[in-house]
């Protein structure tokens, strides 16, 4: 597992050259977030959506099969085991909210991700889980929120947070954000291909 107080932050993996900077995973996100802008949602459009992120990750020939899967799935979650934890719900979206994200790391580090062209995707990530007090992770936290959190808020309140939520919902079918269930078949039918032998 990578740990970023003590491993040098990688520029490949198992010896083949990666392309890490942080938009790079950006594109890959979005690259497999994809509902059928680019790529068919049929099987083989989902193993045309993988193989493009292959090519965007690696930057001198991509491994074969099963190792470059492995080696997709180590960047996209920074070095994490698969059996670590993972969020299965989607509140955001690079594309839909980039200038919320754009501005939020100005606002709290100062970056400027339009010239930040050396920022590792893995560095990247790490300060994008640590948003707080911005306007992107405001609403966030809307988006987040369930009914019953609605009690404590006044009748304009409410409708303002149930008219932002479904602003975002609404939005996000054009973003591509996919809704649980697809992100379950999604996830089961990835798993199904690194078991297969390609």
């Amino acid at each position: 597992m990578f740990n970023i107080l003590t491993d040098i932050l990688p520029k490949e993996y198992e010896g083949y050259l990666i392309n890490w900077q942080y938009y790079n995973g950006i594109l890959i996100d979005q690259c497999l977030r994809d509902r059928e802008e680019l790529f068919t949602n049929d099987d083989q459009g989902k193993i045309e959506k993988i193989y493009t992120a292959f090519t965007i990750l690696y930057g001198n020939g991509i491994p074969e099969f099963n190792k470059a899967f492995e080696g997709l799935k180590w960047f996209m979650s920074c070095g994490k085991s698969d059996n670590e934890e993972k969020s299965t719900q989607e509140c955001f979206c690079f594309e839909h909210d980039s200038g919320l994200i754009y501005s939020a790391f100005r606002v709290k580090y100062n970056l400027n991700l339009s010239q930040e062209k050396n920022l590792h995707w893995f560095e990247f990530l790490y300060l994008f889980n640590d948003l707080s007090k911005t306007a992107f992770r405001e609403i966030v936290n809307i988006r987040l929120m369930k009914s019953s959190d609605y009690k404590h808020y006044s009748k304009e309140a409410k409708r303002e947070i149930i008219r932002q939520k479904e602003k975002f919902y609404s939005n996000s079918r054009k973003s591509n954000i996919m809704s649980e269930k697809e992100h379950k078949l999604i996830e089961e039918f990835y798993s199904s291909l690194s078991k297969k032998e390609v």
